[in-house]
This record gives C-alpha cells, sequence and structure tokens, in this order.
C-alpha cells in the first residue's frame, strides 16, 4: 500500500488527513499533481513502479530505522510506559528509510516484505518531475530527482495524554511545495520540510504534520521559511516547559538553494525545537556567518562557505531524570554550540559556543558524546568531531578531529552551571600549525585533504571515525577511499 496525506482545507492551513495514492482517489489528488500533460492517472501508475524496469527509487542519503517493540526504561520514561512497552512487547519489527522514488519506505525486518510507503504531502506536487516529457519526440521517460533523502529518527514519545511511537524524518535536498496557509510575498522558490507520521502501529502509519520552518519578516510584507535542506536527524527528547513535560525534535537547518541566495542570510541558517505533539514551533534561534576569506576571521583563509547548521544534534541527560539538559550542534564555521535547556521557559535557553576552529574549516558532523568517569574522577561530558565535512573545503588543507571536556553540571536546583575553564582540549589529530592548539594535547596528524564527513561513533570506550578524500558525491566512490 501506498499513503500520501492531503491537506482538506488548502490553499489554507490544516491538518493532514491520509489517503491511499491510487486511482481510487484521483480526483483528490488530481488538483495538487498537476502533471505536464494533464495526465495525473498515467503519474499515479508511473510512480506506482508501471512502466519502470525498476520500481524502488535509489536509497542514497538515507540511513534505515530499525525499530522494534519499545525498549526504554520506564524508570526513566514514566508512569504508563512500563504498561505501553508490555502492550506492545511483540510488536513487529521493521525498517523506515527513504528514497528518492517520493516516499519513505516501511520493510519487514525478517522477510524483507514491504508494509507501506508513504509520499510527503509537500512532494505530492513534484512527482512529475520523475517523468518528464522529451519535447522532441513527445516521449515520458524516468528523471532521477531528490525526495525523502535523509534519515528517519523514531523515539516513544507521550503525547495527547497517552505513549506513542513517532518517526520525524527530513529530506535532504527534496524540496517540496510553498506551505499552505501563508502569503508570504515575495519569498524563496525553494521549501524544505521536515516530517512526522505516528508508528505506534508500525502497519498503520498516520501523518501527523509537517514543517518547514520558522516563519521571519525579511522586509514589509515578505516572509521567508527557515528550513534550507533538511539533512538532519532529528534528536527527539523530553524538556520541562512551565512545569510541563513536552517532547520536542531539535533539528538544524542546512543548505539554502542556490537560486535563493539572496535570502541566504534569512535559510539555512537556524537550529530549532518543534513540539511532537502538534509540529508548532518551540523555540529557534539564528546564527550569524563568520568570512572564512577574510584574514581577520580565518587563520588560513579560503573562499566563504555561507553558514549552515546540515549536521544533526545530539543531546545529554546530566542527572539521569528523562529531561535532556544540554544539546550540541556544529555549523558550517567550524563552530560547536551547546544549546541549555534546562529552564522552564524556552525563551531563556542559551546557546553558547564552546569552540571555533581557526580557520572556520566546517563541521558536518553530529557531535558524539561521552558521559562517564575519567581517571582523575571528573565527570564532565566529553564531545568528539571533526572538520573539512564540505565540497567546497579546499582538497589539500590540513583537518582536524577533536576532543573536547565541556565542564559543565547541574546545580541543586537543576540548573546548568560551568567550571573554570568552561571547556578544556582534551586531544586533538592534525596539523599543530594549522589547528593553532599546540603541541601538548596532539597525539596525531591526518593527511592533507582527509575530510571528516561521518558522524564518530563511541563504543567500548574507543571512538571510531572515518576520513575521506575527493568528493563525497563522485560517481564510483572507490575512486575516493579514505582511512578509517
Amino acid at each position: 500500500t501506498i499513503y500520501t496525506a492531503i491537506n482538506p482545507n488548502r490553499p489554507a492551513s490544516g491538518n493532514l488527513q491520509r489517503v491511499e495514492f491510487n486511482l481510487t482517489n484521483l480526483e483528490l489528488l488530481r488538483p495538487i499533481l498537476r502533471d505536464y500533460q494533464n495526465n495525473e492517472e498515467g503519474l499515479i501508475l508511473f510512480v506506482r513502479g508501471h512502466g519502470r524496469y525498476w520500481r524502488l527509487g535509489d536509497i542514497n542519503h538515507s540511513t534505515p530505522a530499525v525499530v522494534g517493540p519499545p525498549q526504554e526504561d520506564p524508570r526513566l520514561m514514566g508512569d504508563g510506559y512500563a504498561e505501553f512497552k508490555q502492550a506492545l512487547a511483540n510488536r513487529r519489527k521493521v525498517v523506515y528509510v527513504g528514497a528518492n522514488d517520493g516516499m519513505l519506505h516501511c520493510f519487514d525486518a525478517s522477510s524483507g516484505e514491504e508494509l507501506w510507503a508513504f509520499i510527503p504531502y509537500n512532494q505530492l506536487s513534484r512527482l512529475k518531475e520523475m517523468w518528464p516529457v522529451d519535447q522532441a519526440r513527445k516521449l515520458r521517460f524516468f528523471s532521477r530527482k531528490a525526495y525523502v533523502d535523509s534519515s528517519p529518527s523514531v523515539s516513544d514519545v507521550f503525547i495527547n495524554g497517552q505513549w506513542r511511537t513517532v518517526l520525524v524524518c527530513g529530506q535532504g535536498e527534496g524540496q517540496g511545495q510553498a506551505p499552505d496557509g501563508f502569503n508570504n510575498g515575495q519569498t524563496q522558490n525553494y521549501h524544505y520540510y521536515y516530517f512526522a507520521l505516528d508508528v505506534t502501529d508500525p502497519e498503520n502509519p498516520i501523518p501527523m504534520w509537517e514543517f518547514a520552518g520558522n516563519r521571519i519578516r525579511r522586509q514589509g510584507q515578505n516572509y521567508n521559511m527557515t528550513n534550507g535542506q533538511t539533512w538532519s536527524v532529528p534528536y527527539i527528547a523530553r524538556v520541562n516547559v512551565s512545569g510541563n513535560p513536552t517532547w520536542v525534535a531539535f533539528v538544524g537547518s542546512g543548505y539554502c538553494h542556490p537560486v535563493d541566495a539572496g535570502y541566504q542570510a534569512y535559510i539555512g541558517n537556524t537550529v530549532a525545537a518543534i513540539k511532537i505533539e502538534d509540529g508548532l514551533l518551540l523555540w529557534s534561534t539564528r546564527i550569524s556567518d563568520l568570512d572564512s576569506s577574510d584574514q581577520r576571521r580565518s587563520g588560513n583563509p579560503f573562499p566563504n562557505i555561507y553558514v549552515s547548521l546540515p549536521g544533526s544534534p545530539n543531546g545529554l541527560d546530566l542527572n539521569k531524570d528523562g529531561y535532556v539538559d544540554c544539546v550540541y550542534i556544529a555549523d558550517l564555521d567550524g563552530r560547536i554550540w551547546r544549546l541549555d535547556v534546562t529552564s522552564q521557559n524556552p525563551g531563556s535557553w542559551r546557546m553558547t559556543e564552546i569552540f571555533r576552529d581557526r580557520c572556520l574549516y566546517p563541521i558536518i558532523t553530529k557531535p558524539a558524546i561521552w558521559l562517564g568517569f575519567s581517571a582523575s574522577g571528573s565527570n564532565y561530558p566529553r564531545i568528539y568531531f571533526g572538520t573539512g565535512g564540505h565540497e567546497s573545503a579546499p582538497a589539500d588543507r590540513s583537518y582536524s578531529f577533536v576532543a573536547l571536556i565541556d565542564k559543565v553540571y547541574l546545580d541543586d536546583r537543576g540548573n546548568l552551571r560551568t567550571d573554570n575553564p568552561e571547556v578544556e582540549l582534551e586531544w586533538y589529530m592534525g596539523n599543530i600549525n594549522e589547528t593553532g592548539l599546540g603541541a601538548s594535547k596532539f597525539v596525531g596528524s591526518l593527511e592533507a585533504g582527509e575530510k571528516i564527513w561521518a558522524d564518530p561513533v563511541i563504543t567500548n570506550y574507543i571512538v571510531y571515525f572515518s576520513t575521506l578524500k575527493g568528493s563525497i558525491e563522485a560517481a564510483d566512490p572507490c575512486q575516493n577511499l579514505g582511512d578509517f
């Protein structure tokens, strides 16, 4: 079964309604699909795989999420979770993954059988792009485009008075239509989304919402939606808002499309917390660009990469009470940010820069976090990340992998505090002169051109990371093997 969602109130805003993507619903879908040749019936069949030698679209940037019965600790999750966990103890194990056929797919983990697929509402009007017209011969053909090209995040959350399992996913480079319900005047051409599904029953997905970013006024009656490309894997966590447990998805905002470069000060440079319950924005902030071509800013200037936050956030529950205390995220200006979310008033949440690369080399990795006792007995979190993750970062530079000690703790009232010094360099790999980090914490070098693209992984007290030389989007990845 292929599902999608429609907004019965369009062009006004409204709640999403699930429908099957088939010819039975042709008249519902026709005004949204708007095929090039007014052949919406043929388009529906083509998207469903008719006339295509391979039905499944390419799975490019999407990392599969494997989900079975609920696994969390009821002591951390809270009231009702033990019963929820017991009730779904035999829930079917499935695999969720996005593909560039316009769909998020759900497969049975044991048999590989596809249970269903889902087309986000915002992408319905773009489906015709995969079936364009050869104007010379008046024939239709398949054209590969990006659609659901990012990775899903799945979590158990307490919303609307009950425990549910929710999936939140970006679309990467897969843009969608302009959001319903807004008159944004002169605005951007490309809109990017996160979408959410209730997958408590993995055989009965329920569309919840889609999020195009914060709506901000540029000038006059012209507005922009702040989402750039949605590459972040959402970090889903619980925060305390005015005494109310509130589940949110923390996300970054990636690249602004080149066509919309004139609006790049408003697009792609935000961190946001989205309420899982209704998809509304709880908190957001924008960060400013640092010009890496300016020798006053960069220790080794190079053509500027305009700031955005395509990497994934990561969070930390310092006292293991089931509530996140701080969230970490990196940006393309070589900065690591810590967001303090201990205040019950989101307006008082504080975003602090805790690291800046001397040359402003980009960081695209999700910061890996390890919280454990060191030989000295301290229990400060360790933060691990690498630099160089961007196609435009120079291929002949020396990038680095860095380990920080973030000296944060909670006081008796649960507020986040820091020791002095606030952040300490534990060790690093890289060029001593390029990093400016000195020799005392130097533990090794990387070859010129080795970039860190993939998120570090910590297991058994070891942090693993990989490097890559050349282009990550090369047609033949074997030509660009790095080290591990």
